[in-house]
């Protein structure tokens, strides 16, 4: 009788505690839900960040979407770990729960870096050069030197040429005395455009280097734009020799200057912007179809 006793109260105990567990849980999770509402960042930190913090975090997101927490903590803390004005460190758990709780916030943003407009310059003040290869059908490689004005996307030269300081900077000098001095050139950090000979030769006509980081292609995106509609293009043609490719270069810089309407440029050529030209104002006098490489390059081309 006592034995029962003692092992009816042992059930009652036991059904007690769970019961209390049970109740105490559910008003944590009630708690828990509420503080979420009110201060989605402050709960899970000890001090609540600044506004600007979170804005930051949102920008650095959208500007780098397959980086992780740790990677867009890394990049606020070398931003602003020793800023003069306002130093600021920030976590991987931070960061975590506020691109939680903003996803919204970072898709928009990324949206509106995607549509904004490039920064307009003014033409003829920089230009764009670089390299870019094609291998014939010899198997033999052949390089081909681009040049491009910022202001209006003209492609102003696109020769084949040899991967060599003096070549290279011969081609500039034919560019300039073409079409005049601009303030500026802007290259990558390959050797022959960081040789002695090609820096102090544009240094001597007064014409600022300007180099990118390293790594850093889209920096001078222009002529990389431009290289990748040509070689989109160029890989579907064979190219006999250095003669046969230059012949196509020349009909490609003709069809990029005069006849494909440039989206930055508000559906106006190159050539039109490069002139001032306005084509929905300015009357044209004759039109002609202009189909080249095969049937690849193709549009009209207007006479004013």
């Amino acid at each position: 009788m006592l034995l029962c006793l003692i092992c009816f109260f042992q059930c009652l105990l036991r059904i007690w505690l769970r019961l209390l567990r049970l109740f105490r849980f559910r008003c944590y999770r009630k708690s828990s839900k509420v503080s979420l509402k009110q201060t989605p960042v402050a709960f899970y930190c000890k001090a609540k960040k600044p506004d600007w913090v979170v804005r930051e975090t949102i920008r650095l997101k959208a500007h780098l979407p397959k980086s992780g927490c740790r990677s867009v903590a890394h990049v606020f803390n070398r931003i602003y770990v020793n800023h003069p004005k306002r130093p600021m460190s920030i976590s991987k758990s931070w960061v975590a729960h506020v691109l939680r709780n903003h996803h919204l916030d970072i898709a928009i943003t990324r949206r509106k870096i995607r549509t904004s407009s490039p920064h307009q310059y003014a033409i003829n003040s920089v230009w764009g050069i670089d390299l870019t290869g094609k291998v014939t059908i010899c198997g033999k490689s052949l390089s081909m030197i681009g040049l491009i004005d910022h202001g209006s996307r003209r492609l102003l030269s696109l020769r084949v040429t040899r991967k060599c300081s003096l070549a290279l900077l011969w081609q500039t000098l034919l560019c300039v005395l073409r079409f005049g001095k601009p303030k500026a050139i802007r290259s990558d950090n390959e050797r022959c455009w960081t040789s002695r000979s090609f820096s102090s030769a544009i240094r001597l006509l007064g014409i600022r280097h300007q180099r990118t980081e390293l790594h850093c292609p889209w920096q001078n995106g222009r002529i990389e734009r431009c290289f990748g509609t040509l070689k989109s293009f160029l890989d579907q043609v064979v190219v006999n020799d250095a003669a046969h490719l230059q012949m196509l270069l020349n009909q490609f810089q003709l069809w990029y200057n005069e006849i494909r309407p440039h989206q930055a440029l508000h559906g106006a050529t190159p050539l039109e912007a490069w002139r001032g030209i306005n084509p929905y104002q300015k009357r044209w006098k004759s039109a002609h179809w202009f189909n080249a490489w095969d049937g690849i390059l193709l549009g009209v081309k207007l006479q004013y």
